[in-house]
């Protein structure tokens, strides 16, 4: 009985040592897994930093590069800044895998991912104004991003990053130590130790599964928030695969494609896809497919597309590493690609105005001279009817010549305007009533549409009224066989999507005369044209080109905007706008004399070119004035100091030597208060002329011109400041014809 219970006893020791050493055996295999384990996680925890490391590698190669390109504005620098910036999404949608069990770490790679997006979005708009507007606007964008401190955030939460996984790390190796001591322990404790051990295992098993369940809901979690982000995007994103078939897309995609119901689904082939939205907008199938089995790593493909509604779309192909297939990213640049051609069209018009503008302003030396001696001529030749055509049809010849310059000044912005408060109701029916009704003949219906309450417009009135003058006949050339003539007036407010469309005009309140025919319209090719100067589709000898040259100029050297509508076969609207003045127009008293006035003030003229000085010498000593000439500054100052008096000063603008003409004034009118100035110039400058518009208190005779013309400035200068002295005070008046 004894041995039987003996034997059952060692039988039962045997089975309990046997059990115990399976049991410890089992453990220990368990816990070798979990240091095969842990050493596994100690390798995922080092992946993750080197991922980590190669994300600010990927955002410093952006910034870098982003600011060589705005230095050198190199091609190669902004292709490193495309693919460090086509590498940081996936970088990022890497990190976000590897820590996808980690709360924490994914809350924030959320931080992360909204400051480098606004980084990234700060680095495209530098490029884009380095690229658009020029080093210094870019250079002034990356000074106030200085202030934000994006980059310190970035790299802020990088490192809490880095430092929570260094520290899982840490903490995992020193759990692989704690498994190998306690694997020790087993095998030298016995069966106790295995008991312990396993149900220590069958507690961790419980803790693992729990953390396996938590991962997994945190899993979904994370695919939810990072699918919301991915629709949320304002640019339309689709992945294929290396077999071209559709794995991924957002809400943007289907919106800007217009995909219609069931085609965006996994597994549609690219082919498939593509022939539903317009294959037109992409590449070939094949294309793709060759370009993916290319060995070596292929820079991202971009073009512009064009839909059917007229949209222009950004197509960027970025292949993804390994050939493992490419990205499709669709961003609607319609409105960007529009700014950029109005910016260059601008571009296009200053350049021609400067080549333009500095043409006339020889031009118009050349020409007061000749029309001073075809004068001066005219009235010193016998009285012979043939001699006497023959000037006129010169001097005709040479005021069509200076209307040219006119034109051309306008267009390049470089007439002196005199921009008052005007009520544009009244000029403008004046303006139809007096002459365009007469000008354009019966064949054309004119019609004046008025606007009540209108707000008055800050503009010159002489130069309104040449605009809308050309703007009506180049209307009445477009309708050979008659037509209807509207001008149409109103208030208007620009708003900031309108100036977005047309960057050369401010927000803003304005008033608007708008020209419309029912003429023969224009093509788009010939409005992109419509406002160079010379350019006409007019047969020859019709037309000099310049009218909406003129119109042109003007609008811009006034603040204002010129804007054309038209269609081949249904007419013609060009709407003129002139910013809105905040105080009301004045009634000017218009005296209607025509009379040349004469005098004998004592008047210093000073021109640099002898041609010209001769002419303005022999046509004010034609109307009394005792004259004295001076070729610069200097010599002007000279002929002031030695002379009695001087009652008017007569200087071009421009002069050579160290003293220009408003500094020659200046020295004069500080010696001389009650000495008169009056400039003369072929084109604006800067001296007395700001921002298009005269000096305040400046007086400015234009070349070229004629005897009546500057007797009639002349009169008007001495006559504005009082009468100097008792003999220059008296100023003679004769109507026309008696003083020739």
């Amino acid at each position: 009985m004894t041995k039987r219970v003996a034997a059952r006893a060692r039988l039962a020791i045997t089975l309990a040592l046997i059990l115990a050493y399976l049991s410890g055996g089992a453990l220990f295999f368990r816990l070798s897994e979990e240091v095969a384990a842990g050493r596994r996680s100690v390798d995922h925890t080092g992946r993750v930093i080197r991922t980590i490391d190669d994300f600010s590698g990927a955002l410093l190669d952006a910034e870098s590069n982003e600011r060589a390109y705005i230095i050198t504005q190199s091609p190669a620098y902004l292709a490193i800044f495309e693919q460090a910036r086509d590498r940081i999404p996936i970088v990022q949608a890497t990190l976000r895998t590897l820590t996808v069990d980690n709360p924490d770490q994914q809350q924030r790679l959320d931080r992360l991912a909204r400051l480098v997006q606004q980084k990234m979005a700060q680095l495209a708009q530098t490029i884009t104004l380095r690229d658009n507007l020029g080093f210094d606007a870019a250079r002034r964008e990356v000074e106030s991003h200085l202030t934000m401190n994006l980059v310190t955030a970035v790299r802020d939460v990088i490192e809490e990053i880095r430092t929570e996984e260094v520290r899982l790390l840490g903490a995992r190796q020193r759990a692989v130590e704690v498994l190998r001591t306690r694997a020790l322990w087993i095998v030298l404790g016995g069966g106790v130790l295995t008991l312990a051990v396993v149900v220590g295992s069958s507690m961790v098993l419980r803790r693992e599964e729990q953390r396996r369940r938590t991962a997994e809901q945190e899993a979904v979690a994370s695919a939810a928030r990072l699918r919301t982000s991915f629709d949320g995007l304002s640019q339309g994103i689709a992945v294929f695969s290396s077999e071209l078939t559709l794995v991924e897309w957002n809400l943007c995609l289907i919106e800007l494609l217009d995909v219609p119901s069931g085609v965006a689904r996994r597994d549609v082939s690219y082919e498939d896809f593509t022939a539903a939205v317009g294959a037109e907008l992409f590449e070939s199938g094949p294309q793709i497919a060759e370009d993916l089995r290319a060995p070596g790593e292929r820079d991202p493909v971009v073009y512009d597309a064009t839909t059917e509604g007229g949209r222009t779309l950004e197509v960027r192909r970025t292949p993804m590493p390994g050939g493992a297939g490419f990205i499709l990213t669709v961003t609607d640049v319609t409105a960007q690609r529009r700014a950029e051609l109005a910016q260059r069209d601008t571009q296009k018009m200053q350049a021609l105005g400067h080549l333009t503008g500095g043409v006339a302003h020889d031009f118009n030396n050349l020409l007061t001279v000749v029309m001073g001696n075809l004068d001066l001529l005219k009235r010193r030749l016998p009285d012979d009817p043939d001699v006497t055509r023959r000037l006129d049809d010169a001097i005709a010849s040479a005021i069509r010549g200076a209307n040219l310059t006119r034109h051309l000044l306008a267009f390049a912005r470089r007439q002196p305007l005199e921009p008052k408060p005007v009520d544009l109701n009244r000029l403008v029916a004046e303006l139809v009533n007096s002459v365009l009704r007469r000008t354009l003949g019966e064949e054309i219906d004119v019609q004046l549409v008025e606007t009540g309450g209108l707000w008055p417009a800050f503009a010159d009135a002489a130069q309104v009224e040449n605009a809308v003058l050309n703007l009506a006949l180049n209307a009445r050339d477009a309708m050979a066989v008659g037509g209807r003539l509207t001008i149409e007036i109103s208030n208007q407010m620009l708003d900031h999507h309108y100036c977005r469309l047309n960057p050369d005009v401010e927000p803003g309140a304005y008033v608007m005369v708008a020209v419309t025919d029912t003429g023969c319209g224009m093509s788009p090719e010939t409005i992109a044209r419509a406002f160079e100067p010379f350019y006409s589709t007019k047969s020859e000898g019709k037309g000099t080109g310049l009218g909406l040259s003129q119109v042109y100029g003007f609008a811009k050297q006034s603040k204002g905007h010129v804007k054309i509508y038209s269609e081949v076969g249904q007419g013609t609207t060009v709407k003129l706008y002139l910013p809105r003045s905040q105080r009301a127009p004045k009634d000017e008293i218009v005296t209607g004399l025509r009379e040349v006035p004469r005098g004998s003030a004592r008047i210093l003229v000073v021109e640099d070119d002898a041609d010209v000085r001769r002419v303005v010498v022999a046509q004010l000593q034609e109307l009394g004035y005792q004259v004295q000439a001076a070729q610069d500054a200097e010599s002007g100052l000279d002929a002031f100091t030695k002379a009695e008096r001087i009652d008017l000063l007569l200087t071009d603008v421009i002069l050579p030597g160290r003293l220009r003409g408003k500094e020659l004034a200046a020295l004069i009118t500080r010696a001389s208060p009650e000495t008169r100035v009056l400039f003369m110039s072929g084109y604006t400058e800067n001296a007395i002329v700001h921002d298009g518009k005269l000096d305040e208190g400046v007086n400015l005779i234009g070349k070229p011109f004629r005897r009546e013309e500057i007797g009639r400035k002349v009169a008007q200068v001495l006559q504005a400041g009082g009468p100097p002295a008792d003999e220059a005070g008296n100023i003679v008046r004769f109507p026309d014809g008696l003083g020739d």
